[in-house]
């Protein structure tokens, strides 16, 4: 019952139905990457790597399969990865938000099967992802939790190795004489622009949303392109709120006028 008012709730709502596919495109992204990188995520998993398990889930080891089970395996994720935002984008809603939740499980079990994968952006795209499948208000507690993640990432950035830019002296190329600026920028905005994201005002949250893809953008020959990919796949949940912010707003400009007119 539970579930099914979570799928009507985006059946009602395209912009709903454009962030699921979005959010369904995060698993093309991992299955990509998995294959690209020689299979780095099959073959950590694999009963032919030693595990490194983390602390919470020590008994790792006993949920090992052979390689070539795991390529297949990770081949069935491509399959369903590719076919979940087409189900979104054709309205197929109940089969698309099931296959999103399946998807999503798998990622999770994956992300905590061992140390060597536990990426921040495998688990953000995860607890991102969560609120919409399980809450009615979908795109404001995600674009929360989305903010949440920016906002703790900044604050793990507060130290001396980051602010000094000593962290990325070597790797970065634009503009290095300004690194230390550069780097100490990054933590403003994950600290505190984020959260004009959620300003109602075009003026206001246009130009931060801008920062935000930039950052990403020039990221990218840092980090590769596994992080920024994802990270595309996850913020037009800010476009969603944004827009749904302002539907909710004109809905409340209506009953408080029809209120008026009625007294």
């Amino acid at each position: 019952m539970v579930l099914t008012r979570q799928i009507r709730i985006i059946q009602d709502s395209r912009p709903l139905q454009y962030l699921g596919a979005a959010f369904a495109c995060v698993h093309i992204v991992i299955f990509l990457s998995g294959i690209i990188t020689l299979w780095w995520i099959p073959y950590f998993l694999s009963s032919d790597s030693v595990p490194i398990c983390p602390a919470f889930f020590e008994n790792c080891y006993q949920y090992r399969l052979s390689f070539e089970t795991w390529k297949w395996l990770w081949y069935g994720y491509g399959i369903l990865a590719f076919l979940g935002p087409a189900l979104f984008l054709l309205k197929k809603i109940r089969s698309a938000y099931f296959l999103l939740l399946l998807l999503v499980v798998f990622e999770i079990f994956v992300t905590f099967a061992d140390y060597r994968i536990w990426y921040s952006h495998f688990y953000i795209s995860s607890v991102v992802v969560l609120p919409f499948l399980f809450f009615a208000d979908k795109p404001r507690l995600s674009a929360m939790t989305l903010a949440l993640c920016y906002w703790w990432a900044g604050i793990l950035k507060l130290n001396h190795w980051w602010l000094s830019g000593e962290v990325l002296q070597k790797a970065w190329k634009i503009f290095p004489q300004w690194l230390s600026f550069q780097t100490s920028f990054v933590v403003f905005m994950e600290l505190f622009l984020v959260w004009l994201l959620f300003s109602k005002r075009p003026k206001v949250f246009w130009p931060t949303f801008g920062v935000f893809v930039l950052f990403h953008l020039f990221s990218w020959h840092i980090v590769g392109f596994f992080y920024p990919l994802v990270m595309f796949c996850v913020l037009p949940v800010f476009l969603v709120n944004y827009r749904w912010q302002a539907s909710a707003r004109k809905g409340f400009l209506r009953l408080t006028s029809l209120i008026f007119l009625a007294t």
